[in-house]
């Protein structure tokens, strides 16, 4: 299993900069987390940014031990340090006496993870499968939005190898939009829209909602006086039971 993003202890971060938020992340981390395990990975990875803060409190450390503890012995765990976790002191050996063990990247023979912020000698990774991006698309008019956050795979022919972006773990953040280009992230050119499929998460399942070129161009129908029907509509061949397993 490859997981991304818990940024556990979000909404106690999100205190300490004096906005209350109702505590949500906890219950929702521990039922995603069994749901994982219930699939008895063989391997679990973390591509980084487990903690929110760059100073977890109590109650974020407790509930990473509680994942991990949750955690058969028959299922490694490696955790990759993201943006938010690179500053941390004591961040591996944190996970080293909780029978974790830490790596900035995992490579296999097949594939490549990491957290998407520091790629710059990433090379040609048969598949690379990032976090970092927390990709989410939004479709509005000037009354009313929707959005919905997402998977992304990117083709081979934007960067010369594939890449899967994965959405954030944790239910506390709000996605960025990829429609606005200005809100890429990953440490990657910024591919076109055309190269970009997403699928989006809604109900428990994960429906292909089509190449983000479709979204776009849905969206600037909608900026030029088109309605909303018409933005979910762009979306509904894709959504009628189409699920990704």
């Amino acid at each position: 299993a490859i997981l991304s993003d818990l940024h556990i202890g979000f909404e106690a971060a999100a205190h300490d900069a004096g906005n209350a938020l109702p505590e949500r992340s906890g219950p929702a981390m521990r039922q995603a987390w069994q749901q994982v395990l219930d699939r008895r990975p063989e391997q679990t990875i973390i591509a980084g940014d487990v903690f929110e803060a760059q100073a977890p409190d109590a109650g974020a450390l407790e509930l990473m031990r509680e994942l991990l503890d949750m955690t058969p012995a028959s299922c490694g765990v490696t955790i990759l340090p993201g943006n938010h976790d690179r500053p941390l002191p004591g961040f591996a050996e944190f996970f080293a006496g909780a029978h974790a063990q830490t790596a900035e990247r995992v490579v296999r023979p097949n594939l490549v993870v990491a957290h998407g912020d520091k790629l710059a000698d990433i090379g040609r990774p048969p598949l690379l499968v990032i976090g970092h991006q927390h990709p989410a698309v939004i479709l509005r008019d000037r009354l009313q939005a929707a959005k919905m956050i997402c998977f992304v795979a990117v083709e081979p022919a934007a960067l010369g190898f594939p890449v899967v972006i994965l959405p954030p773990f944790s239910p506390t953040p709000l996605g960025s939009n990829l429609l606005a280009r200005r809100k890429w992230a990953v440490d990657l050119p910024a591919p076109g829209p055309q190269w970009v499929r997403s699928a989006g998460i809604g109900h428990e399942q994960v429906l292909d909602v089509g190449p983000l070129s479709g979204r776009v161009d849905a969206a600037q129908k909608a900026r030029c006086g088109g309605s909303f029907d018409t933005l979910m509509q762009s979306t509904a061949p894709h959504r009628k039971g189409r699920a990704i397993t």
